[in-house]
């Protein structure tokens, strides 16, 4: 499967189930459309813990999610998604990455 890069703005977090229940769970990003879609998977279990703690951080920099991912589709509802997003590292403006473990 090829799969594609791209960039997207964060817009918010989700806390995480089971044994991820104290920590997070994805990360909730802005599509180009205006819908929002949950990054879950490319954590590992301390990223999960750093994201979390510093989540106020994240928001505040405008940093920028790096994500990995199938394709464009749409979701059950018919609104835009991204097929097996994957969260690759943070990005800043000046293009500057930052690894998910090192916020």
């Amino acid at each position: 499967k090829k799969m594609e890069d791209a960039e997207f703005e964060v817009v918010g977090f989700e806390i995480g189930t089971g044994k991820y229940s104290n920590t997070l769970g994805s990360i909730v990003i802005k599509l180009e459309t205006g819908e929002t879609v949950g990054v879950g998977s490319g954590f590992t279990e301390e990223a999960r813990d750093n994201i979390w703690e510093h989540r106020n951080k994240i928001m505040n920099n405008n940093l920028r999610l790096k994500t990995q991912f199938f394709e464009r589709t749409t979701d059950k509802h018919g609104n835009n998604s991204l097929r097996f997003p994957v969260a690759l590292c943070f990005r800043l403006d000046n293009d500057e990455e930052i690894p998910l473990e090192g916020v």
